[in-house]
């Protein structure tokens, strides 16, 4: 008789810790091709002092500190984090209050505290903690999570104060990340669906809002529907991304070679569009092959929530997951003019050290729940199981 039960052994998700790696690796030489010119510039010598390895180096920094987070999230105990869920979350609140009048402005823009020279973004940092939270807190509710409120309302109250905060600085591309973890997270934990249609029915008139009113962020909108029109301002960085990306073809310019790249015609070239540099360098192929790791990375993150047995865990590694693929699909999106243009990196490639912390914490996470948690296995036959490898699944802890 076929019944589910529960492997005792954990199995260490070898695939999704070579796939961050291959990003990071990938991200390393991206970063110096698109970098090495630009470091010499006349513009910027006082940054750099005409050295070209100088973002190359500050990028390894941050490379080496993601990595150091990942192993340490792999290894902590996993459950410390929800303790510190309610904790974090306060935190969190509180950064994001402090950023708006100590921070540094750039771009028009107030997101970073100045540290010893480094600037921390805790807006990314927000975006995890509120994963934390929220997986604490609907896998407290479990049954009740499907009232309207104890489900929807405390969750739906503390994400408009996120994005809010968010909306001040301003920040619209968390803003539709953090919008979008909770609804989908919402969503696997069992809201019923009329309560997620009421969802999408504020949100949307609420985000077309934010965006009609503020004339930089409609510019961008139209730019993005009418390119031609806003082709040398709004719309010069979504022109020259795809202009490098188209010209890359199937194997690519070569490492360095990408003449988008070296004119200078790509802007942000190191952080919100490397994809382009990517993909006019690497081709067809290289492009294809980061979204292959972060496939990788979407299907052993999912195929472990979906069978992890502790309802915290669960939406946790669901979170994490999620947290990492939504914002590489937008960076994407965005380096391609399928999407208006956003300030987020490429999860493990773009240089930037706040967002590569927080992106290897999550893979720390996966890789943790994955070595600690043993799985559901449904469908396997009792009389072909060895009875000291298994236990059958009578109740949630059992």
């Amino acid at each position: 008789m076929s019944q589910t039960v529960v492997d005792r052994k954990p199995r260490f998700e070898h695939a999704l810790l070579v796939a961050t790696f291959l990003l990071l690796g990938i991200g390393l030489v991206i970063v110096y091709s698109a970098s090495v010119y630009s470091a010499t510039s006349p513009t910027m010598l006082k940054v750099t002092g005409g050295n070209s390895m100088h973002f190359l180096e500050r990028h390894f920094i941050f490379v080496m500190a993601g990595v150091a987070m990942l192993v340490a999230a792999t290894f902590m105990p996993i459950l410390l984090l929800r303790k510190l869920a309610l904790l974090g979350l306060i935190v969190s609140f509180a950064a994001m209050i402090g950023v708006l009048f100590l921070g540094e402005e750039k771009g028009g823009a107030v997101r970073w505290y100045e540290v010893l020279g480094l600037s921390i973004q805790p807006g990314e940092f927000v975006k995890l903690a509120f994963v934390v939270w929220l997986a604490h807190s609907l896998a407290q509710k479990q049954e009740k999570v499907q009232r309207f409120d104890m489900g929807v309302l405390p969750h739906l109250t503390v994400a408009i104060g996120l994005v809010a905060l968010y909306v001040l600085q301003p920040d619209v591309g968390s803003t539709v990340i953090l919008g979008g973890l909770m609804v989908v997270m919402l969503f696997v934990a069992g809201i019923p669906l009329k309560h997620i249609g009421g969802l999408f029915g504020v949100a949307l008139p609420v985000l077309f809002a934010l965006v009609r009113f503020d004339p930089e962020k409609w510019r961008r909108v139209c730019a993005w529907w009418d390119p031609e029109t806003y082709g040398a301002s709004d719309a010069y960085q979504a022109i020259n991304s795809k202009a490098a990306i188209a010209s890359g073809g199937l194997e690519g310019a070569g490492l360095g070679s990408g003449l988008q790249n070296i004119t200078g015609y790509v802007p942000e070239a190191m952080t919100d569009f490397i994809y382009a540099v990517l993909g006019e360098e690497l081709g067809f192929v290289g492009a294809c092959g980061v979204l292959i790791c972060f496939g990788i990375i979407l299907w052993k993150g999912m195929k472990l929530a979906a069978t992890v047995r502790d309802h915290f865990i669960r939406y946790l590694v669901f979170g994490a997951t999620l947290l990492i693929v939504l914002q590489a699909l937008i960076n994407v999106g965005v380096a391609t003019d399928l999407l208006p243009t956003k300030g987020l990196t490429l999860p493990f490639i773009s240089m930037g050290g706040s967002s590569m912390v927080v992106m290897c914490t999550c893979v720390g996470i996966l890789l943790n729940a994955s070595r600690t948690y043993p799985r559901l296995a449904r469908g396997r036959v009792m009389e072909d199981v060895d009875a000291s490898a298994v236990e059958v699944y009578v109740k949630e802890g059992a």
